[in-house]
């Protein structure tokens, strides 16, 4: 799944991608340059370990060849704590937590009727 390039994320080490002219997927990584006039950096393009070129790219994710980097969706999945609602129904707890262990720190646990395993996108 496509999502919109996110610039936090692509710095901090997050891979990006871009299509090629021919249809094809590259996976695009920053390059420990300085930006440069009105550009924010510096990529890598490869495809595999295989580097095929470098572009100047914004802070929007445009690079200067006309091509648009983006991000792809990370599947997470989590535990959550299940509680009574008004009204005989149940709402799903706010916080997500790696393992069902990490939830019964949470102050409001011990009114907890379950805990569900929760599955995401980020």
């Amino acid at each position: 799944m496509e999502k919109p390039f996110n610039l936090d994320r692509f710095t901090t080490g997050v891979n990006a991608y871009v299509r090629l002219t021919d249809g094809s997927e590259a996976t695009v990584v920053p390059a420990p340059l300085a930006a440069i006039g009105d550009y924010f950096g510096v990529v890598v393009i490869k495809i595999g370990e295989t580097v095929v070129d470098h572009a100047l790219f914004t802070r929007q994710g445009a690079l200067n060849t006309g091509a648009q980097m983006y991000m792809k969706a990370t599947r997470m999945t989590g535990f959550a704590n299940v509680y009574a609602a008004d009204g005989g129904g149940h709402r799903l707890g706010s916080i997500i937590r790696e393992t069902r262990g990490g939830l019964d720190n949470l102050r409001d646990s011990a009114s907890r009727v379950a805990v569900a395993e929760v599955s995401y996108e980020v």
